[in-house]
């Protein structure tokens, strides 16, 4: 107990939560939330230590939904999660990865099919199809 106190009046919680928040910004997520946690430990009511934590939760519940959406071939609500992913942490490698996954294969489908249509010469599909193609290409 007086350790603790001893502890949070030199604050070694802070020093902890700035550990934590370099290792966040990294995408180290399992790291930075034991240093959280630690900081927790010596002061429960470290708020800073609190807003990783959250955010760490929010980031994995939302890549989790992000890859069973993709999974299950729905790409728009799936690359919507993972663009959420990046306002938490812009730097997420694997929500930077899969964005670009979705939008190469969204890219793809929808050229594929406006080639189609114009062979077929359904040129006011095919336009449509160029144009979502165009979105996922200079999103």
């Amino acid at each position: 107990m007086v350790l603790g106190f001893i502890k949070r009046l030199v604050g070694v919680d802070e020093d902890l939560v700035k550990e934590g928040n370099e290792l966040f910004n990294r995408g180290e997520y399992d790291k930075a939330l034991a240093k959280y946690n630690e900081a927790l430990e010596i002061n429960k009511d470290n708020g800073d230590a609190k807003i990783g934590i959250d955010k760490i939760e929010r980031i994995k519940s939302l890549k989790e939904e992000g890859r069973r959406l993709f999974n299950n071939g729905n790409n728009k609500l799936a690359l919507k999660k993972f663009e959420e992913v990046l306002k938490l942490n812009p730097n997420d490698k694997e929500a930077k990865d899969k964005i670009n996954e979705i939008k190469e294969k969204a890219l793809k489908y929808y050229v594929e099919l406006g080639d189609r249509e114009f062979r077929n010469g359904n040129y006011e599909n095919a336009l449509k199809n160029y144009k979502k193609a165009r979105f996922y290409k200079f999103f």
